[in-house]
Protein backbone atom coordinates (compact mmCIF):
# COMPACT_ATOMS: atom_id res chain seq x y z
CA UNK A 1 0.00 0.00 0.00
CA UNK A 2 0.95 3.35 -0.63
CA UNK A 3 0.35 6.20 1.64
CA UNK A 4 -2.35 4.53 3.08
CA UNK A 5 -4.45 4.25 0.04
CA UNK A 6 -5.57 1.19 -0.44
CA UNK A 7 -5.88 1.39 -4.29
CA UNK A 8 -2.13 1.57 -4.94
CA UNK A 9 0.73 -0.37 -4.43
CA UNK A 10 3.40 0.87 -2.79
CA UNK A 11 7.11 0.40 -3.47
CA UNK A 12 8.34 -2.05 -1.33
CA UNK A 13 5.06 -4.26 -1.49
CA UNK A 14 5.21 -7.88 -2.52
CA UNK A 15 2.97 -10.39 -3.56
CA UNK A 16 2.86 -13.95 -4.14
CA UNK A 17 1.65 -14.98 -7.77
CA UNK A 18 -0.60 -17.66 -8.84
CA UNK A 19 0.63 -19.63 -12.07
CA UNK A 20 -2.76 -17.48 -13.63
CA UNK A 21 -1.31 -14.24 -12.43
CA UNK A 22 1.90 -14.79 -14.20
CA UNK A 23 0.12 -15.68 -17.11
CA UNK A 24 -1.77 -12.85 -17.09
CA UNK A 25 1.01 -10.38 -16.86
CA UNK A 26 3.26 -12.33 -20.16
CA UNK A 27 -0.08 -11.62 -21.78
CA UNK A 28 -0.26 -8.22 -20.97
CA UNK A 29 3.80 -7.29 -20.87
CA UNK A 30 3.07 -8.38 -24.74
CA UNK A 31 0.07 -7.04 -25.82
CA UNK A 32 -1.24 -3.47 -24.84
CA UNK A 33 -4.11 -4.26 -26.41
CA UNK A 34 -4.65 -6.98 -24.70
CA UNK A 35 -3.63 -5.40 -21.29
CA UNK A 36 -6.48 -2.14 -22.06
CA UNK A 37 -9.24 -4.41 -23.24
CA UNK A 38 -8.47 -6.91 -19.73
CA UNK A 39 -7.52 -4.61 -16.95
CA UNK A 40 -8.02 -0.72 -17.86
CA UNK A 41 -11.40 0.58 -16.75
CA UNK A 42 -13.12 3.70 -18.09
CA UNK A 43 -16.15 5.88 -16.61
CA UNK A 44 -18.82 6.06 -19.45
CA UNK A 45 -22.22 7.28 -18.54
CA UNK A 46 -21.61 7.27 -14.78
CA UNK A 47 -20.55 3.56 -14.43
CA UNK A 48 -17.11 2.18 -14.41
CA UNK A 49 -16.85 -0.62 -17.35
CA UNK A 50 -13.93 -2.33 -19.13
CA UNK A 51 -12.62 -0.17 -22.48
CA UNK A 52 -13.45 -1.96 -25.36
CA UNK A 53 -11.34 -0.02 -28.42
CA UNK A 54 -12.80 1.14 -31.12
CA UNK A 55 -11.03 -0.24 -34.53
CA UNK A 56 -9.79 3.55 -35.28
CA UNK A 57 -8.15 2.97 -31.77
CA UNK A 58 -6.78 0.15 -31.64
CA UNK A 59 -5.26 0.95 -35.11
CA UNK A 60 -4.12 4.66 -33.84
CA UNK A 61 -2.23 2.41 -30.22
CA UNK A 62 -0.75 0.00 -32.73
CA UNK A 63 0.47 2.87 -35.19
CA UNK A 64 1.92 4.67 -31.60
CA UNK A 65 3.41 1.03 -30.26
CA UNK A 66 5.30 0.31 -33.65
CA UNK A 67 6.71 3.05 -34.74
CA UNK A 68 8.74 6.29 -33.61
CA UNK A 69 6.89 9.52 -34.56
CA UNK A 70 2.92 9.51 -34.72
CA UNK A 71 0.73 12.55 -35.25
CA UNK A 72 -2.95 12.13 -35.16
CA UNK A 73 -6.17 14.26 -35.94
CA UNK A 74 -8.89 13.35 -34.22
CA UNK A 75 -12.86 14.59 -34.63
CA UNK A 76 -14.52 15.08 -31.69
CA UNK A 77 -15.27 13.41 -29.96
CA UNK A 78 -13.88 10.24 -30.55
CA UNK A 79 -11.91 8.71 -27.48
CA UNK A 80 -8.47 10.22 -28.01
CA UNK A 81 -7.76 11.48 -24.46
CA UNK A 82 -8.60 7.91 -23.03
CA UNK A 83 -6.69 5.78 -25.52
CA UNK A 84 -3.76 7.63 -25.53
CA UNK A 85 -3.84 7.02 -21.06
CA UNK A 86 -4.55 3.47 -21.81
CA UNK A 87 -1.30 2.95 -23.29
CA UNK A 88 0.90 5.41 -21.35
CA UNK A 89 -0.50 3.47 -18.36
CA UNK A 90 0.24 0.19 -20.10
CA UNK A 91 3.98 1.56 -21.22
CA UNK A 92 4.93 2.99 -17.45
CA UNK A 93 3.93 -0.51 -15.94
CA UNK A 94 5.17 -2.84 -18.20
CA UNK A 95 8.84 -1.14 -19.28
CA UNK A 96 11.00 -0.22 -16.80
CA UNK A 97 13.17 3.52 -17.29
CA UNK A 98 10.40 5.48 -19.63
CA UNK A 99 10.06 8.44 -18.86
CA UNK A 100 7.08 10.08 -20.20
CA UNK A 101 6.69 13.94 -20.87
CA UNK A 102 2.62 14.71 -20.94
CA UNK A 103 1.82 17.87 -22.60
CA UNK A 104 -0.79 19.90 -23.32
CA UNK A 105 -2.03 23.46 -25.09
CA UNK A 106 -2.99 24.46 -20.94
CA UNK A 107 -1.54 23.08 -17.87
CA UNK A 108 -5.12 21.77 -16.66
CA UNK A 109 -5.56 19.78 -19.66
CA UNK A 110 -2.47 18.11 -19.15
CA UNK A 111 -3.03 17.71 -15.40
CA UNK A 112 -6.44 16.15 -16.46
CA UNK A 113 -4.80 13.64 -18.63
CA UNK A 114 -2.46 12.97 -15.96
CA UNK A 115 -5.42 12.34 -13.80
CA UNK A 116 -6.81 10.31 -16.40
CA UNK A 117 -3.89 7.83 -16.24
CA UNK A 118 -3.65 7.64 -12.04
CA UNK A 119 -7.45 6.67 -12.46
CA UNK A 120 -6.87 3.73 -14.82
CA UNK A 121 -4.02 2.27 -12.60
CA UNK A 122 -5.55 2.87 -8.97
CA UNK A 123 -8.06 0.44 -10.91
CA UNK A 124 -5.89 -2.17 -11.79
CA UNK A 125 -5.42 -4.99 -9.73
CA UNK A 126 -2.53 -5.08 -6.96
CA UNK A 127 -0.69 -7.69 -8.08
CA UNK A 128 -0.26 -6.02 -11.98
CA UNK A 129 0.31 -2.69 -10.91
CA UNK A 130 3.69 -1.70 -10.60
CA UNK A 131 4.86 0.08 -6.70
CA UNK A 132 4.71 3.46 -6.35
CA UNK A 133 7.64 5.77 -5.33
CA UNK A 134 5.96 9.11 -5.93
CA UNK A 135 2.30 9.91 -6.69
CA UNK A 136 2.06 13.92 -7.36
CA UNK A 137 -0.33 16.30 -8.59
CA UNK A 138 2.40 16.66 -12.24
CA UNK A 139 4.83 13.82 -11.23
CA UNK A 140 4.03 9.87 -10.43
CA UNK A 141 7.39 7.74 -10.33
CA UNK A 142 7.23 3.93 -10.43
CA UNK A 143 9.77 1.59 -8.59
CA UNK A 144 11.20 0.37 -12.47
CA UNK A 145 12.32 4.03 -12.32
CA UNK A 146 9.26 5.16 -15.12
CA UNK A 147 7.50 7.46 -14.58
CA UNK A 148 5.35 10.72 -16.29
CA UNK A 149 5.42 14.18 -16.16
CA UNK A 150 2.95 16.99 -17.04
CA UNK A 151 2.98 20.70 -18.28
CA UNK A 152 2.07 23.17 -20.96
CA UNK A 153 3.75 22.91 -24.14
CA UNK A 154 6.76 25.97 -23.64
CA UNK A 155 10.12 25.63 -25.12
CA UNK A 156 11.44 24.77 -21.99
CA UNK A 157 9.04 22.45 -20.86
CA UNK A 158 11.81 19.56 -20.67
CA UNK A 159 14.82 21.38 -19.67
CA UNK A 160 16.77 19.26 -16.94
CA UNK A 161 14.70 16.14 -17.72
CA UNK A 162 15.51 12.74 -19.90
CA UNK A 163 12.76 12.42 -22.16
CA UNK A 164 11.56 9.02 -24.25
CA UNK A 165 8.12 9.76 -25.01
CA UNK A 166 6.65 12.67 -25.71
CA UNK A 167 2.90 13.00 -25.90
CA UNK A 168 1.61 16.34 -27.17
CA UNK A 169 -2.23 16.76 -26.69
CA UNK A 170 -4.04 19.83 -29.12
CA UNK A 171 -0.32 20.75 -30.68
CA UNK A 172 -3.09 22.76 -32.66
CA UNK A 173 -3.95 25.04 -30.32
CA UNK A 174 -0.48 25.87 -29.04
CA UNK A 175 0.58 29.21 -30.27
CA UNK A 176 2.89 29.71 -33.33
CA UNK A 177 5.95 30.84 -31.54
CA UNK A 178 5.32 28.31 -29.07
CA UNK A 179 5.15 25.82 -31.18
CA UNK A 180 8.32 26.65 -33.16
CA UNK A 181 10.77 27.44 -30.40
CA UNK A 182 9.30 23.86 -28.59
CA UNK A 183 9.81 21.42 -31.70
CA UNK A 184 13.68 23.32 -32.00
CA UNK A 185 14.31 22.48 -28.49
CA UNK A 186 13.22 19.03 -27.44
CA UNK A 187 12.25 17.21 -30.92
CA UNK A 188 16.35 17.10 -31.43
CA UNK A 189 16.98 16.07 -27.88
CA UNK A 190 13.85 13.10 -27.98
CA UNK A 191 14.88 11.75 -31.37
CA UNK A 192 18.36 10.95 -30.65
CA UNK A 193 17.44 8.49 -28.53
CA UNK A 194 16.60 5.67 -31.09
CA UNK A 195 14.36 3.84 -28.74
CA UNK A 196 12.10 7.32 -28.15
CA UNK A 197 8.44 7.88 -29.26
CA UNK A 198 6.56 11.11 -29.89
CA UNK A 199 2.88 11.04 -30.07
CA UNK A 200 0.32 14.16 -31.15
CA UNK A 201 -2.86 14.50 -31.10
CA UNK A 202 -5.23 17.06 -31.66
CA UNK A 203 -7.89 18.76 -33.52
CA UNK A 204 -7.07 21.32 -36.38
CA UNK A 205 -7.25 24.97 -35.83
CA UNK A 206 -6.86 26.58 -39.35
CA UNK A 207 -3.57 26.60 -40.89
CA UNK A 208 -0.43 26.91 -38.44
CA UNK A 209 2.25 25.07 -37.31
CA UNK A 210 0.49 21.74 -36.84
CA UNK A 211 -1.27 22.33 -40.50
CA UNK A 212 2.30 22.55 -41.89
CA UNK A 213 4.11 19.55 -40.56
CA UNK A 214 0.69 17.63 -41.19
CA UNK A 215 1.40 18.84 -44.69
CA UNK A 216 4.45 18.31 -44.83
CA UNK A 217 5.02 14.62 -43.87
CA UNK A 218 2.09 13.83 -45.48
CA UNK A 219 3.64 14.80 -48.79
CA UNK A 220 6.93 12.95 -48.21
CA UNK A 221 4.57 9.90 -47.28
CA UNK A 222 3.29 10.15 -50.98
CA UNK A 223 6.09 10.76 -52.41
CA UNK A 224 8.09 8.10 -51.11
CA UNK A 225 10.36 10.03 -49.09
CA UNK A 226 9.78 9.76 -45.09
CA UNK A 227 13.04 9.35 -43.17
CA UNK A 228 13.10 7.75 -39.51
CA UNK A 229 12.28 11.48 -38.19
CA UNK A 230 9.54 11.86 -40.38
CA UNK A 231 6.05 11.13 -38.72
CA UNK A 232 3.62 8.80 -40.00
CA UNK A 233 0.20 10.87 -39.66
CA UNK A 234 -3.61 9.22 -39.14
CA UNK A 235 -6.89 10.90 -39.40
CA UNK A 236 -9.95 9.69 -37.64
CA UNK A 237 -12.90 11.53 -39.26
CA UNK A 238 -16.61 11.71 -37.40
CA UNK A 239 -18.13 8.56 -39.57
CA UNK A 240 -15.51 6.47 -38.03
CA UNK A 241 -17.15 6.64 -34.71
CA UNK A 242 -19.98 3.99 -34.59
CA UNK A 243 -23.69 5.10 -34.41
CA UNK A 244 -23.11 8.45 -36.57
CA UNK A 245 -24.63 8.16 -39.73
CA UNK A 246 -25.80 11.48 -42.51
CA UNK A 247 -28.93 12.12 -40.05
CA UNK A 248 -26.41 13.05 -37.24
CA UNK A 249 -24.18 14.83 -39.62
CA UNK A 250 -27.03 17.53 -40.56
CA UNK A 251 -28.05 17.71 -37.05
CA UNK A 252 -24.75 18.91 -36.18
CA UNK A 253 -23.98 21.09 -38.76
CA UNK A 254 -26.73 22.95 -38.49
CA UNK A 255 -26.04 23.47 -34.72
CA UNK A 256 -22.20 24.34 -35.36
CA UNK A 257 -22.13 25.33 -39.02
CA UNK A 258 -20.69 23.92 -41.96
CA UNK A 259 -16.98 25.27 -41.71
CA UNK A 260 -16.62 24.33 -37.92
CA UNK A 261 -18.23 21.08 -38.46
CA UNK A 262 -15.16 20.29 -41.09
CA UNK A 263 -12.79 21.46 -38.30
CA UNK A 264 -14.20 19.82 -35.95
CA UNK A 265 -15.48 16.57 -36.64
CA UNK A 266 -13.86 16.03 -40.76
CA UNK A 267 -10.46 17.32 -39.34
CA UNK A 268 -10.03 19.53 -42.04
CA UNK A 269 -8.01 22.35 -42.14
CA UNK A 270 -10.22 25.28 -42.45
CA UNK A 271 -9.08 28.79 -43.72
CA UNK A 272 -9.62 29.46 -47.23
CA UNK A 273 -13.23 30.39 -47.24
CA UNK A 274 -12.35 33.94 -45.90
CA UNK A 275 -8.66 34.01 -47.60
CA UNK A 276 -7.32 36.04 -50.14
CA UNK A 277 -5.94 33.83 -52.04
CA UNK A 278 -8.22 30.68 -52.90
CA UNK A 279 -6.97 27.28 -51.97
CA UNK A 280 -6.77 25.47 -55.85
CA UNK A 281 -4.12 27.94 -56.76
CA UNK A 282 -2.31 27.74 -53.21
CA UNK A 283 -2.54 23.92 -53.67
CA UNK A 284 -1.58 23.94 -57.26
CA UNK A 285 1.64 26.19 -56.80
CA UNK A 286 2.58 23.93 -54.00
CA UNK A 287 2.52 20.83 -55.77
CA UNK A 288 4.29 22.94 -59.22
CA UNK A 289 6.91 25.39 -56.79
CA UNK A 290 7.33 24.37 -53.18
CA UNK A 291 10.32 22.17 -52.18
CA UNK A 292 12.74 21.63 -49.08
CA UNK A 293 15.41 23.81 -47.99
CA UNK A 294 19.03 22.76 -50.38
CA UNK A 295 20.49 24.41 -46.43
CA UNK A 296 19.18 25.35 -43.44
CA UNK A 297 21.57 27.26 -41.11
CA UNK A 298 21.74 30.18 -38.17
CA UNK A 299 19.49 27.95 -35.94
CA UNK A 300 17.29 27.35 -38.08
CA UNK A 301 16.18 30.79 -39.09
CA UNK A 302 18.20 30.69 -42.51
CA UNK A 303 16.74 28.61 -45.51
CA UNK A 304 18.45 28.63 -48.70
CA UNK A 305 16.40 27.15 -51.89
CA UNK A 306 18.94 27.92 -54.61
CA UNK A 307 22.55 29.73 -54.43
CA UNK A 308 23.51 32.39 -56.40
CA UNK A 309 23.55 32.09 -60.45
CA UNK A 310 26.74 33.93 -61.76
CA UNK A 311 27.12 37.39 -61.78
CA UNK A 312 27.76 37.01 -65.73
CA UNK A 313 24.24 35.58 -66.20
CA UNK A 314 22.70 37.92 -64.44
CA UNK A 315 24.05 40.97 -66.67
CA UNK A 316 23.72 39.40 -69.70
CA UNK A 317 20.08 38.26 -69.28
CA UNK A 318 18.96 41.73 -67.50
CA UNK A 319 18.01 39.77 -64.65
CA UNK A 320 18.36 41.04 -60.75
CA UNK A 321 17.96 39.40 -57.36
CA UNK A 322 15.90 41.73 -54.95
CA UNK A 323 15.88 41.77 -50.84
CA UNK A 324 12.52 42.69 -49.29
CA UNK A 325 12.47 43.18 -45.66
CA UNK A 326 10.04 43.50 -43.34
CA UNK A 327 10.92 44.64 -40.05
CA UNK A 328 9.85 43.73 -35.95
CA UNK A 329 11.66 44.28 -33.08
CA UNK A 330 12.82 40.97 -32.14
CA UNK A 331 10.82 40.97 -29.08
CA UNK A 332 9.74 37.03 -29.72
CA UNK A 333 6.49 38.53 -31.00
CA UNK A 334 6.42 39.47 -34.55
CA UNK A 335 9.07 38.42 -37.27
CA UNK A 336 11.88 39.99 -39.43
CA UNK A 337 11.61 38.71 -42.95
CA UNK A 338 14.54 39.31 -45.17
CA UNK A 339 12.77 37.48 -48.62
CA UNK A 340 15.17 37.15 -51.61
CA UNK A 341 14.01 36.88 -55.01
CA UNK A 342 15.85 36.52 -58.12
CA UNK A 343 13.76 38.32 -60.84
CA UNK A 344 13.37 37.55 -64.48
CA UNK A 345 11.04 39.34 -65.58
CA UNK A 346 7.90 40.54 -64.26
CA UNK A 347 6.05 37.28 -64.70
CA UNK A 348 9.13 34.98 -63.76
CA UNK A 349 9.71 35.65 -60.15
CA UNK A 350 11.53 32.79 -58.01
CA UNK A 351 12.30 32.63 -53.98
CA UNK A 352 15.58 31.45 -53.43
CA UNK A 353 16.17 32.47 -49.49
CA UNK A 354 14.09 33.57 -47.07
CA UNK A 355 15.31 35.03 -43.05
CA UNK A 356 12.75 35.00 -40.47
CA UNK A 357 13.88 35.46 -36.88
CA UNK A 358 11.37 37.23 -34.08
CA UNK A 359 14.36 37.40 -31.55
CA UNK A 360 17.05 39.20 -33.72
CA UNK A 361 16.61 42.99 -32.81
CA UNK A 362 16.58 45.04 -36.01
CA UNK A 363 20.42 46.79 -35.00
CA UNK A 364 21.90 43.14 -34.79
CA UNK A 365 19.63 42.01 -38.01
CA UNK A 366 21.46 44.18 -40.53
CA UNK A 367 24.32 41.76 -40.48
CA UNK A 368 22.12 39.20 -41.67
CA UNK A 369 21.26 41.53 -44.10
CA UNK A 370 24.78 42.32 -45.29
CA UNK A 371 24.97 38.80 -45.69
CA UNK A 372 22.73 37.93 -47.75
CA UNK A 373 23.92 40.83 -49.95
CA UNK A 374 27.64 39.74 -49.82
CA UNK A 375 25.77 36.41 -51.03
CA UNK A 376 23.15 37.37 -53.77
CA UNK A 377 25.31 40.28 -55.76
CA UNK A 378 24.76 43.24 -53.68
CA UNK A 379 20.79 43.86 -55.22
CA UNK A 380 18.34 46.77 -53.87
CA UNK A 381 16.74 46.40 -50.96
CA UNK A 382 13.29 47.40 -50.08
CA UNK A 383 12.64 48.10 -46.28
CA UNK A 384 9.28 48.24 -45.30
CA UNK A 385 9.31 51.63 -42.55
CA UNK A 386 5.35 51.63 -41.33
CA UNK A 387 6.96 50.58 -38.04
CA UNK A 388 10.01 52.16 -36.23
CA UNK A 389 12.72 48.80 -36.87
CA UNK A 390 12.29 49.38 -40.35
CA UNK A 391 14.10 52.90 -39.60
CA UNK A 392 16.80 51.56 -37.51
CA UNK A 393 17.69 48.68 -40.31
CA UNK A 394 18.11 51.47 -42.79
CA UNK A 395 20.18 53.87 -40.44
CA UNK A 396 21.97 51.25 -39.71
CA UNK A 397 22.35 49.76 -42.91
CA UNK A 398 23.30 52.99 -45.12
CA UNK A 399 25.15 54.86 -42.84
CA UNK A 400 26.91 53.10 -40.45
CA UNK A 401 28.07 49.85 -42.80
CA UNK A 402 27.75 52.34 -46.31
CA UNK A 403 25.44 50.02 -48.24
CA UNK A 404 23.70 52.13 -50.73
CA UNK A 405 21.42 50.14 -53.06
CA UNK A 406 18.03 50.84 -50.75
CA UNK A 407 15.60 51.63 -53.06
CA UNK A 408 13.38 54.76 -52.07
CA UNK A 409 9.67 54.65 -53.06
CA UNK A 410 8.79 57.74 -50.47
CA UNK A 411 8.54 61.37 -50.83
CA UNK A 412 10.38 62.08 -47.79
CA UNK A 413 13.27 59.36 -46.51
CA UNK A 414 14.35 56.19 -47.50
CA UNK A 415 12.23 52.95 -47.59
CA UNK A 416 9.04 51.89 -48.41
CA UNK A 417 5.39 52.64 -46.85
CA UNK A 418 2.49 49.71 -47.28
CA UNK A 419 -0.16 51.98 -46.52
CA UNK A 420 -3.54 51.24 -47.65
CA UNK A 421 -3.63 52.02 -50.66
CA UNK A 422 -0.64 50.36 -51.72
CA UNK A 423 -1.30 47.45 -49.37
CA UNK A 424 -4.67 46.65 -51.66
CA UNK A 425 -3.13 46.96 -54.90
CA UNK A 426 -0.33 44.50 -53.93
CA UNK A 427 -3.06 41.95 -52.18
CA UNK A 428 -4.46 41.98 -55.73
CA UNK A 429 -1.02 41.74 -57.40
CA UNK A 430 -0.68 38.63 -55.03
CA UNK A 431 -4.44 36.97 -55.67
CA UNK A 432 -3.35 37.31 -59.62
CA UNK A 433 -0.06 36.13 -59.48
CA UNK A 434 -1.48 32.91 -57.57
CA UNK A 435 -4.33 32.65 -60.21
CA UNK A 436 -2.05 32.81 -63.22
CA UNK A 437 0.83 30.45 -61.62
CA UNK A 438 3.62 32.58 -62.27
CA UNK A 439 5.51 33.20 -58.34
CA UNK A 440 7.42 30.41 -57.71
CA UNK A 441 7.81 30.35 -53.85
CA UNK A 442 9.73 27.47 -52.57
CA UNK A 443 8.94 28.49 -49.17
CA UNK A 444 6.62 26.28 -46.71
CA UNK A 445 5.80 28.96 -44.18
CA UNK A 446 5.88 31.47 -46.58
CA UNK A 447 2.31 29.36 -48.10
CA UNK A 448 1.14 28.59 -44.48
CA UNK A 449 0.84 32.12 -43.95
CA UNK A 450 -0.50 32.92 -47.59
CA UNK A 451 -3.46 29.67 -46.31
CA UNK A 452 -4.07 32.26 -43.22
CA UNK A 453 -4.12 35.45 -44.45
CA UNK A 454 -7.75 37.62 -45.32
CA UNK A 455 -9.49 40.43 -44.76
CA UNK A 456 -9.78 41.71 -41.21
CA UNK A 457 -12.58 45.00 -41.48
CA UNK A 458 -11.21 47.03 -44.31
CA UNK A 459 -7.84 45.53 -45.04
CA UNK A 460 -5.91 42.23 -45.68
CA UNK A 461 -3.66 40.56 -42.59
CA UNK A 462 -2.96 37.41 -40.77
CA UNK A 463 -6.22 35.61 -39.38
CA UNK A 464 -6.16 34.49 -35.83
CA UNK A 465 -3.11 34.03 -34.62
CA UNK A 466 -1.17 33.50 -37.24
CA UNK A 467 1.46 35.44 -38.67
CA UNK A 468 1.51 37.31 -41.92
CA UNK A 469 5.25 38.58 -42.06
CA UNK A 470 6.55 36.40 -45.14
CA UNK A 471 3.56 37.82 -46.63
CA UNK A 472 4.10 41.30 -46.38
CA UNK A 473 7.41 41.18 -48.05
CA UNK A 474 6.17 39.32 -50.74
CA UNK A 475 3.73 42.16 -51.07
CA UNK A 476 6.70 44.30 -51.11
CA UNK A 477 8.40 42.59 -53.88
CA UNK A 478 5.03 42.55 -56.20
CA UNK A 479 4.55 46.38 -55.84
CA UNK A 480 8.32 46.64 -57.00
CA UNK A 481 7.94 44.47 -60.17
CA UNK A 482 4.83 46.18 -61.09
CA UNK A 483 5.75 49.77 -60.32
CA UNK A 484 7.96 52.24 -62.50
CA UNK A 485 10.73 51.54 -60.31
CA UNK A 486 11.66 48.68 -61.60
CA UNK A 487 13.66 48.09 -65.19
CA UNK A 488 14.27 44.51 -66.02
CA UNK A 489 12.65 42.47 -68.06
CA UNK A 490 8.93 43.01 -68.75
CA UNK A 491 6.58 39.95 -70.04
CA UNK A 492 4.56 41.17 -73.50
CA UNK A 493 1.78 39.68 -72.09
CA UNK A 494 0.39 41.63 -69.27
CA UNK A 495 -0.12 39.85 -66.27
CA UNK A 496 -3.50 40.40 -65.90
CA UNK A 497 -4.22 38.82 -69.73
CA UNK A 498 -1.90 35.55 -69.14
CA UNK A 499 -4.43 32.98 -68.88
CA UNK A 500 -5.35 31.29 -65.61
CA UNK A 501 -3.79 27.89 -65.25
CA UNK A 502 -6.03 26.62 -62.27
CA UNK A 503 -9.93 26.13 -61.96
CA UNK A 504 -11.05 27.18 -58.35
CA UNK A 505 -14.16 25.65 -57.43
CA UNK A 506 -16.70 27.18 -55.41
CA UNK A 507 -15.68 31.15 -56.21
CA UNK A 508 -17.86 34.03 -55.37
CA UNK A 509 -19.09 36.16 -58.59
CA UNK A 510 -19.07 39.06 -56.30
CA UNK A 511 -15.37 40.04 -55.69
CA UNK A 512 -14.60 42.23 -52.63
CA UNK A 513 -15.16 45.64 -53.25
CA UNK A 514 -11.70 46.09 -52.81
CA UNK A 515 -9.69 43.85 -55.03
CA UNK A 516 -12.36 44.69 -57.50
CA UNK A 517 -11.67 48.25 -57.23
CA UNK A 518 -7.97 47.95 -57.43
CA UNK A 519 -8.42 45.60 -60.32
CA UNK A 520 -10.29 47.80 -62.18
CA UNK A 521 -7.54 50.80 -61.46
CA UNK A 522 -4.72 48.43 -62.81
CA UNK A 523 -6.52 47.44 -65.92
CA UNK A 524 -7.02 51.11 -66.37
CA UNK A 525 -3.38 51.87 -65.75
CA UNK A 526 -2.42 48.50 -68.42
CA UNK A 527 -4.19 49.81 -70.85
CA UNK A 528 -2.53 53.18 -70.46
CA UNK A 529 1.18 51.86 -70.75
CA UNK A 530 1.63 53.58 -67.06
CA UNK A 531 0.65 54.51 -63.68
CA UNK A 532 2.70 53.48 -61.30
CA UNK A 533 0.71 55.20 -58.11
CA UNK A 534 3.95 56.41 -56.78
CA UNK A 535 5.37 60.17 -56.76
CA UNK A 536 7.48 60.93 -59.95
CA UNK A 537 10.15 62.62 -57.15
CA UNK A 538 10.90 59.51 -55.68
CA UNK A 539 14.21 57.84 -56.55
CA UNK A 540 16.98 54.87 -56.47
CA UNK A 541 20.18 55.67 -54.43
CA UNK A 542 22.93 53.88 -56.06
CA UNK A 543 25.92 52.24 -54.54
CA UNK A 544 28.41 54.55 -53.94
CA UNK A 545 32.32 53.80 -54.42
CA UNK A 546 32.42 53.20 -50.52
CA UNK A 547 30.59 49.61 -51.25
CA UNK A 548 33.16 47.36 -50.24
CA UNK A 549 31.06 44.12 -51.19
CA UNK A 550 31.78 44.42 -55.02
CA UNK A 551 33.99 41.11 -55.05
CA UNK A 552 32.45 39.35 -52.25
CA UNK A 553 31.19 36.23 -54.75
CA UNK A 554 33.51 33.72 -55.72
CA UNK A 555 32.51 30.74 -57.58
CA UNK A 556 33.99 27.31 -58.61
CA UNK A 557 32.60 26.13 -62.22
CA UNK A 558 29.43 24.77 -60.91
CA UNK A 559 28.31 27.79 -59.16
CA UNK A 560 28.81 26.64 -55.51
CA UNK A 561 30.10 28.76 -53.12
CA UNK A 562 33.64 27.80 -51.97
CA UNK A 563 34.53 28.79 -48.55
CA UNK A 564 38.23 29.11 -48.86
CA UNK A 565 37.75 31.74 -51.57
CA UNK A 566 34.60 33.39 -50.17
CA UNK A 567 34.58 35.59 -46.95
CA UNK A 568 30.68 35.38 -46.43
CA UNK A 569 31.73 32.06 -45.65
CA UNK A 570 34.46 32.81 -43.12
CA UNK A 571 33.41 32.08 -39.11
CA UNK A 572 35.39 34.48 -37.73
CA UNK A 573 33.62 37.37 -40.56
CA UNK A 574 31.57 40.05 -38.58
CA UNK A 575 28.41 38.93 -38.11
CA UNK A 576 28.08 36.52 -41.03
CA UNK A 577 29.51 33.21 -38.99
CA UNK A 578 25.97 31.56 -39.67
CA UNK A 579 26.87 31.17 -43.02
CA UNK A 580 29.46 27.97 -42.08
CA UNK A 581 28.92 24.65 -41.56
CA UNK A 582 31.56 21.70 -41.60
CA UNK A 583 30.47 20.92 -45.66
CA UNK A 584 31.57 24.52 -46.17
CA UNK A 585 27.85 26.13 -47.74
Amino acid sequence: MYMNNALLRGDYDEFEYTEEMASELVKCMKDPIYFIEHYVQITSEQKKMLFTLRPYQIEYLNLIHNNSNVMCMWGRPSGKSVSTAAYIAWKIIFNPNVKVLLLADQQDKALEQLKRIKEMIQNIPLWMQMGVRKWAEKRIIFSNDSEVRAAATHAKAASGYTVNFLYLDEFALVDDNIAQDFMNSVFPTVSSDPNAKIAITSTPRGKNNFYRMWEKNTRKAKQGLSGPDDFITFRIRWNDVPGRDDDWRKGEIEKLGEVAFKQEYDCEFEGSLATLVHADYIKAMKELFMRDPTNILDEKKLRIYSWPIHKKEIEANNYEYLITVDPAMGTGQDFTVANVWLIKSNTDIEQVAIYQSNDVPPDKFVSKILALCKMYQNPYVIIETMEPAGGIIISRLVHDNDYYNVINMQKEGIGFRMDHIVKIKACTLLQVYCEKQVLKLRDEITYGEIEMFGKKNNTYKAIGDNHDDCVMSTLAMLNYVNSNYFYGNMDEVSIHRKPSTVKADELDDSEDPLIQEALARMRADDEAKGGSGYANTAIILQSSSKVVFDDASKWKEDNVPNRANNPMFNPNANGNSFWYNRDGY
